[in-house]
């Protein structure tokens, strides 16, 4: 598959989500949480595979318009470590983690620089730790950004 079929295809995935459930669901006034929105496009597909950042840019930004996420949470892993997390896993790899430590290199290089560009609407989370730290640190940062952050409770 050519690099910009792959981007229209997820771009074209995230055009419906954002048609189907996003936006109804903000418009109801409800919280949003996604998994994988417009800045994976970015990762993988500028930083990873080497498209040009301000095409994936304005792909993103047909695909979803003015629906950007107040914030972003970034899982950071060492490449390695994230591999053998893969490889304990049940299934076959996707053609995305076939690609090799290369590409997964690139897109986690390009994720923290994407993280970096945007202190007030991102989080970088250590995902080496244990998956409650990274829950209690993630709640945590919603509680400080949101004092009535709607998941109370």
């Amino acid at each position: 598959m050519a690099d910009v079929t792959e981007l229209l295809l997820y771009a074209a995935s995230r055009c419906q989500h954002v048609d189907q459930i996003i936006r109804p669901a903000l418009a109801a006034d409800q919280p949003v949480v996604c998994d994988r929105y417009a800045d994976s496009s970015l990762a993988y597909q500028g930083y990873g595979r080497g498209l040009d950042l301000a095409l994936v840019g304005l792909v993103n930004k047909l695909a979803t318009g003015d629906c950007l996420p107040d914030m972003t949470v970034y899982l950071d892993l060492p490449v390695k470590a994230a591999a053998a997390r893969r490889g304990a896993r049940a299934g076959d790899a996707d053609r995305v983690e076939r690609a090799g430590e290369e590409l997964q290199e690139r897109v986690k290089q390009g994720y923290r620089q994407i993280s970096e560009q945007r202190p007030g609407s991102s989080l970088l989370v250590d995902a080496s730790k244990d998956v409650q730290q990274q829950s209690d640190f993630i709640r945590a940062e919603l509680d400080r950004r949101w004092p009535s952050f709607p998941f109370k409770g």
